[in-house]
């Protein structure tokens, strides 16, 4: 039931990236690209993880699944600032770039250092594998700055539809549902079940939410273009 859940999981992250692939990749963000590139190794790291059968396939996939908290997230977040039409400093952009890529370095010491994870071993049970580990000095970063790509997303979610009149205020509350849900699954999913990780329905909740965004920015899109060609005819 689990290993069809991760496996389910990824298949359907597959299919939400060619969905875009195929009908809107050359029109929008690079973000946009990079986040339906993301989603499928993300939860297909997941089932990685659950099927390994030793300790080294258990640490590679393991290493993939760390790309979300610093990759995918930062990607999010950028695509929110580009929905609310704000411009970052290059160098707030180059920080969190090279916070996200430090961190991430760090997670693949796995298995060599005890930077990251201290310790790291696994636990086969019914069939479904769980890594256990105890945590080094650089994962004390991990948590903040998936806080801190949180909290920055939501302000500018919030900021923007207080503010910003020319962002889609339902594209922005659909992002903010997101955001809230992803926040629950991070922080409280462990809560709600125990050996199974519910980070990557929140992927496929966030790739399905946004297909619906897009989908309205293209025909907000076409709308403007419509109304300007009117405008220049006169009409």
């Amino acid at each position: 039931m689990i290993i069809g859940y991760y496996l389910a999981m990824a298949v359907l992250a597959l299919v939400l990236s060619g969905i875009y692939l195929l009908k809107w990749n050359k029109h929008f963000d690079v973000y946009y690209s990079a986040i339906y590139m993301l989603i499928p190794f993300l939860n297909a790291g997941y089932y990685f993880i659950a099927t390994a059968k030793d300790v080294g396939e258990a640490i590679t996939a393991t290493k993939i699944t760390y790309l979300g908290g610093c990759y995918l997230l930062p990607f999010i977040m950028m695509s929110i600032f580009s929905l609310c039409k704000i411009r970052i400093p290059r160098m707030l952009s180059f920080s969190l770039a090279s916070l996200s890529t430090l961190v991430y370095i760090s997670a693949l010491t796995i298995g060599h250092a005890k930077i990251f994870y201290r310790e790291v071993s696994i636990e086969i049970s019914e069939g479904i594998t769980t890594i256990k580990k105890s945590y080094g000095p650089m994962h004390s970063l991990f948590y903040p700055m998936i806080m801190l790509y949180f909290a920055i997303s939501i302000v500018t979610i919030i900021w923007g539809l207080y503010k910003k009149k020319e962002a889609p205020a339902k594209s922005l509350i659909l992002l903010l549902i997101t955001e809230f849900v992803s926040i629950v699954v991070f922080f409280f999913g462990r809560n709600l079940g125990e050996n199974i990780q519910w980070i990557p329905a929140a992927y496929l909740f966030d790739g399905i939410c946004y297909l619906f965004i897009i989908d309205r920015l293209s025909l907000y899109d076409i709308g403007s273009a419509v109304g300007e060609t009117l405008v220049e005819h006169g009409e």
